[in-house]
């Protein structure tokens, strides 16, 4: 006995693609259809940081549709998430360098 569970994420109104947890089953990404056995599932969904988490009853014959609203970072959060990543990567890269050249010396 199966049914059908389809799940679906959203920020500000747009379809996005969320990490999706279905606990004791599997880790996907939204959009997602999947057939499963009867019963009731909890479902973890993670976008850009931002954790939800639902439960979801399938029934056997049946469609069950989960959606997921999250909200979009701001421009300013944006920003920073980049600009931290960039100047992680100059720090690495100099000190990748400097343990090059100290043991040239």
């Amino acid at each position: 006995m199966a049914g059908t569970l389809e799940v679906h994420a959203y920020a500000d109104g747009e379809e996005v693609a969320a990490e999706l947890e279905i606990v004791n089953v599997g880790k996907y990404y939204t959009p997602l259809t999947i057939t499963l056995p009867e019963g009731t599932y909890i479902l973890i969904a993670n976008w850009l940081g931002q954790y939800q988490i639902k439960p979801a009853t399938v029934e056997t014959d049946k469609t069950t549709t989960v959606n997921f609203y999250f909200e979009k970072p701001s421009l300013t959060l944006a920003y920073l998430l980049v600009t931290s990543s960039f100047l992680s990567l100059i720090i690495s890269v100099i000190g990748l360098w400097l343990t090059i050249t100290r043991k040239k010396t």
